[in-house]
C-alpha cells in the first residue's frame, strides 16, 4: 500500500534524525483490517508465531527474546476477548496473549507499552485518547529494554487498571516536553537495535 509506504518511511527518518544514525524496519506485519484491539493484538500474534518459528531453528533460537509493543489499540481502552476464548483487559493480559504465541521452544520476554490515556471529564463522559509517548511511557519500555527484572521494576500501570480514574480540566499533561535522560537513553538504544517492526 503506498500510503502506508510512505508513513513508514516518514516514520524511519523521524527515527534516524533521532538516533543519529540510518535506520530502516526489518520487517513488516500483514497489511489487514484491524477495527478494534484484538483485530491488532491478533496481527502481532500472528507474526510473533511465524518469527519464532523461524527463529527456533537457527543457531540463536534459544537466546533470550524481548518483544517491546508501543500501540494505542484504536485509541480504546483493552476489553476485548481472543478467538480463543482469552479475556484481555490489562497490558499484562495483551503480554500473556502475545507470549504465548512465541511457543514452548522460544524463550520471550514481551512488554506492552499501551500509550492510552482516559479520565471522566466534568460532564461526566469518559474520554479516552492516544496519548503517544509520554516520558512514563518511554521509562517503561527503556527499562525494559536494558533488562531490569519484573520483580524490582514496578511497571506503568495501564488505564485498564487504574480505578480510581481522575478528572482532568484540561489534558494539558499531554503537551510535548524535554527531558535530559531521553537522549542518553537514544544513544543506549544505537548500541541495542537488532531489528524493528513496522507494525
Amino acid at each position: 500500500n503506498p500510503q502506508h509506504a510512505e508513513q513508514a518511511r516518514q516514520l524511519e527518518n523521524c527515527i534516524a534524525k533521532h538516533l543519529d544514525r540510518p535506520f530502516a524496519f526489518s520487517a513488516r506485519t500483514a497489511i489487514r483490517p484491524e477495527p478494534g484491539a484484538m483485530d491488532r493484538l491478533e496481527c502481532l500474534g500472528e507474526y510473533i508465531s511465524e518469527f519464532c518459528q523461524k527463529r527456533a531453528s537457527a543457531e540463536n533460537g534459544r537466546r533470550r527474546l524481548r518483544i517491546l509493543v508501543v500501540d494505542d489499540f484504536c485509541a480504546t481502552p483493552l476489553s476485548c476477548r481472543s478467538s480463543q476464548g482469552s479475556f484481555i483487559d490489562c497490558s499484562q493480559a495483551a503480554e500473556d496473549f502475545l507470549q504465548a504465541q512465541a511457543g514452548a521452544k522460544s524463550i520471550v520476554l514481551v512488554r506492552v507499552v499501551h500509550t492510552v490515556e482516559s479520565w471522566v471529564a466534568f460532564s461526566g463522559n469518559s474520554v479516552a485518547v492516544g496519548c503517544g509517548l509520554t516520558m512514563q511511557h518511554f521509562s517503561n519500555a527503556m527499562q525494559f529494554l536494558d533488562g531490569c527484572c519484573d520483580d524490582i521494576m514496578p511497571r506503568t500501570p495501564s488505564p485498564e487498571a487504574t480505578h480510581n480514574t481522575v478528572t482532568l480540566k484540561h489534558p494539558s499533561i499531554y503537551r510535548k516536553r524535554r527531558c535530559s535522560g531521553a537522549s542518553s537513553a537514544l544513544q543506549r538504544m544505537r548500541k541495542r537495535h537488532r531489528g524493528c517492526v513496522a507494525c
